[in-house]
């Protein structure tokens, strides 16, 4: 990615972008001291932090098992992201002024705001700008959490040497459980929950109540939390997603993203009374 436009209006411009032939883009960590670290608690109801069943009754032919602990490994950010290496790097500079201008339209620099990433098709670099946009946020030191809705196909596994297929968002949504949160290496404020196992219902899952519950979980616990979502003229899971966040950032690629996609992705997130916060063009 050469370099990256922030475009700030109500009603975003689309010129530049390709047409189509046939036409005539501070509040505690979640789990506090122990980023990365998933606590088994609802799912082992009567047993106490220490591990250790919470009765005075003689033990049970199946007693309780201790508390189970999983640690998953910190996460490595790329060399994709080489504003995370880089600090004279022009995306750095470019996410920096991004950060600014969305944290100018909250109400209050207190306030906590999930944001869906949302672009037209594939190759516009949106999962680029999720993860480096979760990054800039979190050195701000408050808490962040980058969240990979994308249940097609996923990126910030990789883009951050995460496992892709152990627990992640898919399964906590299947099975109710809260999802592993991968801490990263150099980002001690920004947490990672993978797409995890890719479903056979994505959009039933992500348009649904459990979703929203979980959303709304993990308000809790962070102040910003960035969506990954899949291409937007392809699926209806970004607008499901945009919808639930009410809140969205929308990418478009220079000579490659449709003006008919870019015009429509518009015109549906407005429909639904979705804040557009804004447009980042990307060139590469």
């Amino acid at each position: 990615m050469k370099g990256i436009e922030r475009l700030f209006a109500q009603d975003l411009p689309v010129e530049g972008l390709a047409p189509t032939a046939d036409e005539p883009a501070a509040k505690t960590p979640a789990v506090p001291g122990r980023e990365g670290v998933y606590f088994l608690d609802e799912a082992l109801p009567g047993a106490e932090a220490g591990g250790v069943a919470a009765s005075n009754d003689p033990a049970p032919s199946n007693p309780i098992l201790p508390l189970v602990v999983v640690e998953p490994p910190l996460g490595q950010p790329t060399g994709l992201l080489r504003g995370f290496y880089e600090p004279r790097h022009p995306h750095r500079e470019s996410m920096a002024l991004l950060r600014t201008q969305l944290l100018l339209q909250m109400d209050s620099p207190s306030d906590m705001m999930a944001i869906a990433v949302v672009g037209s098709h594939p190759g516009e670099g949106r999962s680029l700008v999720a993860a480096e946009l979760a990054l800039t946020l979190a050195s701000m030191g408050r808490p962040t959490l980058l969240l990979d809705t994308d249940l097609r196909k996923p990126s910030q596994h990789r883009l951050f040497d995460i496992p892709g297929d152990a627990g992640g968002l898919s399964r906590a949504l299947e099975t109710g459980l809260l999802p592993i949160y991968y801490g990263v290496k150099g980002a001690p404020c920004l947490s990672v929950i993978p797409a995890g196992p890719l479903p056979h219902n994505p959009l039933e899952l992500l348009s649904g109540q459990p979703f929203e519950s979980l959303l709304h979980t993990l308000q809790a616990d962070f102040d910003f939390i960035v969506t990954d979502t899949p291409p937007f003229a392809a699926y209806a899971d970004g607008f499901a997603i945009g919808s639930i966040t009410q809140h969205v950032l929308t990418v478009h690629r220079a000579g490659h993203t449709p003006q008919r996609s870019a015009a429509q992705m518009q015109r549906d997130l407005q429909s639904a009374r979705v804040a557009v916060l804004g447009a980042v063009v990307t060139h590469f």
